[in-house]
């Protein structure tokens, strides 16, 4: 960042970017478990005309019930979410809930509520979107609305967690617990 009417610079690099994002929001708590990345050019199997970028990086902690999600679009910080979060929670909740009822550590037909399933969780999402489609809410850029981004990431989140917890099965069924 350079102050063009003073000349004060300043760098910022971190290289692991949103790993290392997510160790020091978490760096006074209690992990469940590792942090988990994903990253991919996704474009659901050539469904989508206009690929996206998706990064995200997550981390439960056992001593927090409360949830924080940050999420960026093309390095926007979406204060109001939209609809790349709304794919996140669903694609997250659905994975839980897959890996709950495959296993049997709930009872046939019961599902685990989104909200029990996000405690305690940090999450970073940054998504980049083709400008040829990027839509917002509003001027300010606060919240997403373009309609491909929930889909998008709800298939991505789903099928990299579904993915990561059978891989990691005792830290997931900790997850189901808690």
């Amino acid at each position: 960042v350079k102050d063009e009417r003073t000349g004060l610079e300043e760098e910022f690099f971190y290289e692991n970017g949103l790993y290392e994002y997510i160790g020091i929001i978490n760096q006074n708590k209690t992990p469940l478990g590792d942090i988990i990345y994903f990253e991919e050019s996704f474009n659901n199997g050539g469904k989508l005309i206009h690929p996206m970028e998706m990064e995200i990086a997550l981390q439960y902690c056992s001593d927090d019930y409360g949830e924080t999600i940050l999420s960026y679009v093309n390095n926007l910080r979406t204060h109001d979410g939209g609809t790349h979060e709304t794919g996140f929670r669903t694609g997250l909740t659905r994975a839980v809930n897959d890996f709950a009822t495959e296993h049997g550590l709930v009872r046939k037909g019961v599902k685990l509520d989104g909200n029990d399933i996000r405690e305690g969780l940090t999450a970073i999402i940054s998504l980049r979107v083709p400008e040829s489609i990027l839509q917002f809410e509003s001027q300010t850029k606060g919240k997403l609305s373009t309609n491909d981004a929930n889909s998008a990431m709800n298939n991505f989140i789903y099928t990299k967690l579904t993915y990561y917890l059978q891989e990691n099965h005792e830290f997931a069924v900790n997850l189901v617990k808690k």
